[in-house]
């Protein structure tokens, strides 16, 4: 082999461990922050991941449920949004399947749950005439999903005045609902951040709703 043909191989040799190394590196970020922006790594740890993966699970199925579109997740979660709102718009107290949601809720461990969640004592009423229900309510103020949200939704267009809205009213307020309902066509939902900021507010929300189990 002559020298001019050694060193072409040794280029090669160069330039595919290059290759090797950079797709390396990339496969490894992208499971090290899990599929979520880094922000997210900040504030919780494998094992909260693990749970706040099974809250995205949980209403990307309820949106592939109800959606013909099943293949482009930002459009069918979109779908899913749209038709959620339409229940919401005509009043209906529950607008959105919550079977299994008890069963998620009681699974989420306690050192995860306070990442997200505080719980406050208050009571419910099922229907107007109904008596009044103890009930423990969640929000997510002050917490470190708030401390994610707040810094996520700094670098996030479409989620500033979300946020904005969310420190305003206090959590899943009205104003904050709306807002989530009607302004979601923007959203890429092909981000899986974006679709647990939407999880987490709708899992929320859904707490509020229903009797404690």
């Amino acid at each position: 082999m002559s020298l001019i043909e050694k060193n072409i191989n040794m280029k090669r040799y160069f330039i595919l461990l290059f290759a090797i190394t950079i797709l390396n590196t990339a496969c490894f970020q992208q499971h090290d922050n899990y599929g979520y922006d880094p922000a997210l790594l900040k504030f919780f740890n494998k094992k909260d991941i693990e749970y706040l993966d099974k809250i995205v699970d949980y209403f990307d199925n309820k949106a592939k449920a109800v959606c013909e579109n099943k293949e482009d997740i930002s459009a069918y979660y979109k779908d899913f949004l749209f038709k959620t709102a339409h229940k919401y718009e005509e009043g209906k107290e529950i607008f959105i399947d919550t079977s299994g949601y008890t069963k998620l809720f009681n699974s989420i461990p306690k050192s995860t749950f306070d990442k997200i969640w505080n719980i406050n004592k208050g009571y419910i009423k099922m229907s107007h005439d109904s008596p009044k229900i103890p009930k423990k309510f969640i929000d997510f103020i002050n917490t470190g999903y708030y401390s994610f949200l707040k810094d996520y939704s700094s670098k996030n267009e479409n989620l500033k005045e979300y946020f904005s809205l969310v420190e305003k009213t206090g959590d899943t307020g009205p104003s904050a609902v709306k807002f989530a309902f009607y302004n979601y066509n923007d959203i890429d939902f092909s981000s899986k951040t974006n679709r647990l900021v939407y999880s987490i507010h709708l899992f929320t929300l859904i707490n509020k709703l229903l009797p404690d189990n």
